[in-house]
């Protein structure tokens, strides 16, 4: 127990020592690339590209929660636009408010309350097993099954989330059959982006699109 409690903090520990290592080399090429290619570049754009880009790996590395990154990262736009005079200090705040876009985080918000509830009944472990049951061991039957119902359940929830819920689902269907899931979990994740581009509520970026 103990080892395997130290082996998980050496992982977080080499994690965030990697990430740090590639915020430090981006921004490093973030900031020279402008100078070395002669580019006119204000230095807001360049310092926002340098936060944008650090909020991104470290969300991908998991550094910190993702609220924390999330907000750290807004307040950091916050602080670069207002040190450089693009805003004053003073108008911070109606700035800030009015770049929410409360319309979407209501959208995001009843979804994820929606799929919450979903995921405690168990339906899509249900529909999993129904659908392996169906294909009767026919891995291609099996393989059309799951990437059509990814794909029908991420144009009215996100895309993400409905990945989310049926991998699990996935991986213990094919630990039974003894066959690898990558290959499933692949096809899985492009039907769940194509079915969250088929409508306006199963992507956020769809939402955003059409709200423009």
């Amino acid at each position: 127990m103990i080892l395997n409690i130290s082996k998980s903090k050496l992982r977080q520990n080499k994690q965030a020592v990697i990430g740090l290592i590639v915020i430090a080399i981006l921004s490093a090429l973030a900031l020279i690339i402008p100078l070395a290619g002669g580019w006119k570049i204000s230095l807001a754009l360049v310092l926002s590209s340098i936060v944008l880009l650090s909020v991104y790996i470290a969300l991908s590395f998991e550094l910190v929660h993702r609220a924390v990154i999330a907000l750290f990262g807004a307040a950091m736009i916050i602080i670069i636009i207002v040190a450089t005079g693009i805003i004053g200090a003073a108008d911070s705040f109606e700035f800030a408010t009015n770049s929410i876009d409360f319309n979407t985080i209501g959208l995001l918000l009843g979804m994820m309350i929606i799929v919450a509830v979903l995921a405690e009944t168990g339906i899509f472990q249900y529909i999993g097993i129904k659908l392996s049951k169906i294909s009767k061991g026919n891995l291609y039957l099996l393989l059309i099954l799951l990437g059509t119902f990814t794909a029908v359940s991420s144009m009215f929830i996100d895309n993400v989330t409905s990945v989310l819920l049926m991998v699990p689902v996935t991986i213990s269907i094919f630990r039974i059959l003894n066959v690898s899931p990558i290959p499933f979990i692949l096809a899985q994740v492009l039907t769940s982006n194509v079915g969250g581009a088929a409508t306006l509520i199963g992507d956020p970026q769809t939402y955003l699109l059409a709200l423009q």
